[in-house]
């Protein structure tokens, strides 16, 4: 239902006649009675209420499917990131089988990367360096 403009709002008699005459006093304009007034605002409140309605629920949609591409993002992102890290374990053996014909270390053994600074068990140990 689109929404009226303010014109459309006003009853039908009144619209019309609105022209340049002052409204008179203890007189409704554009009805024959309070009863009538009252009836023509009991209908137009109606049809707020169900824009009202119908505006809620299309928000309620909308945050819905935001919600819906927020979560579908994350998971790309986190699939990525998988892929990124078994892409780089995938690596790491590949380039151990290359550089040496040891087994494979264990998972507390440090990669190449790691000891071609100068990081050792030990300093992995002592806490000398950062983390970030």
């Amino acid at each position: 239902m689109p929404l009226k403009e303010p014109r459309d709002l006003l009853p039908p008699s009144a619209s019309a006649g609105r022209g340049d005459r002052p409204l008179t006093t203890g007189k409704l304009e554009g009805f024959q009675s309070i009863d009538e007034a009252i009836a023509w605002l009991r209908k137009e409140l109606a049809e707020m209420r169900l824009q009202d309605q119908q505006l809620a629920r299309q928000l309620m949609r909308l945050r819905g499917d935001i919600n819906k591409l927020k979560i579908e993002q994350t998971c790309r992102l986190h699939r990525r990131m998988l892929n990124d890290a078994a892409f780089g374990l995938e690596e790491r053996d590949e380039l151990s089988d290359l550089f040496c014909d040891s087994p494979l270390a264990s998972s507390f053994s440090l990669s190449m990367p790691l000891k071609l600074i100068g990081v050792t068990k030990m300093n992995i140990n002592s806490r000398r360096f950062s983390l970030c």
